[in-house]
C-alpha cells in the first residue's frame, strides 16, 4: 500500500468541513476556521525586595517567565466543499450535496504546526 503523504491533523482541524450549497446557507465553523490556529500560555512571577539601611541600599529580585506558543496557519482550517447545480443532469445545489459530487473542495493545509517555546 502506499503512503498518501498527509500529514496528521491537529484536533482544532478535525471535523465536519465547511460545507456551501448554492442556494442554501451551509455550515458554519468556529470562528477560528480561516486563519492562524494559536495557542499562546504567558506565565510570569516576578518579586523584589528593597532594603535601605542608612546611606545604602540593597535590592535583591527575581524574574520567572515561561511562554508557550503553539501555532499554525491555514486558509480553510478544517477544509471545504461546495456544491452547485452546474453539473449536468442535477437540477440545483442541494441534490449535487445528497449525491455526494461537489463541484470543487480545499484540504486544511496551510502553514505546518510549530511549537514554540
Amino acid at each position: 500500500m502506499a503512503p498518501d503523504n498527509n500529514r496528521v491533523l491537529t484536533p482544532r482541524e478535525e471535523g465536519l468541513p465547511n460545507i456551501g450549497i448554492t442556494g442554501y446557507s451551509g455550515t458554519v465553523n468556529t470562528p477560528n476556521d480561516v486563519g492562524r490556529q494559536d495557542f499562546i500560555q504567558v506565565h510570569e512571577f516576578s518579586d523584589s525586595l528593597t532594603i535601605s539601611r542608612g546611606r545604602h541600599n540593597f535590592k535583591f529580585g527575581g524574574v520567572y517567565r515561561y511562554n508557550f506558543l503553539n501555532t499554525g496557519g491555514s486558509d480553510v482550517t478544517r477544509g471545504s466543499l461546495s456544491f452547485t447545480g452546474d453539473i449536468a443532469g442535477i437540477p440545483d445545489g442541494f441534490a449535487a450535496f445528497m449525491l455526494g459530487y461537489p463541484v470543487n473542495g480545499r484540504t486544511a493545509e496551510g502553514l505546518p504546526p510549530r511549537y514554540l517555546r
